[in-house]
């Protein structure tokens, strides 16, 4: 429940409109997103080269995913150089932390 408040008032602090995902069972928000237009998935797809930026794997369009550098919980913002592409598993593996947190050091820094 604190961090949950801690996100809403990060939010709230940066001013920045988000979509709440809620619990079916609570009311509890159970994380915070920032909406990626459909031009900068693709801009930031093409910029990595459908690869993901943690493993190297080559993904097709369909399974590959954007990820934030710095994530949203933390103060990340939808800006190009906090942007990069992932696959699902590296997504998931690396959740709501830093990629120094999660010990998964990016290949190539987004310029």
């Amino acid at each position: 429940q604190a961090l949950q408040d801690r996100l809403l008032a990060l939010s709230i602090k940066n001013n920045v409109k988000m979509n709440r995902l809620r619990s079916k069972k609570t009311s509890r928000v159970l994380y915070i997103r920032k909406v990626i237009s459909q031009k900068k998935r693709n801009l930031i797809l093409n910029r990595d080269n459908y690869t993901c930026r943690y493993c190297g794997i080559a993904l097709h369009d369909k399974n590959a995913e954007i990820d934030h550098v710095i994530p949203v919980s933390l103060g990340g913002d939808n800006e190009d150089n906090n942007l990069v592409t992932c696959c699902w598993i590296c997504n998931k593996k690396k959740g709501v932390l830093t990629s120094e947190l999660a010990g998964m050091p990016l290949r190539e820094v987004p310029a």
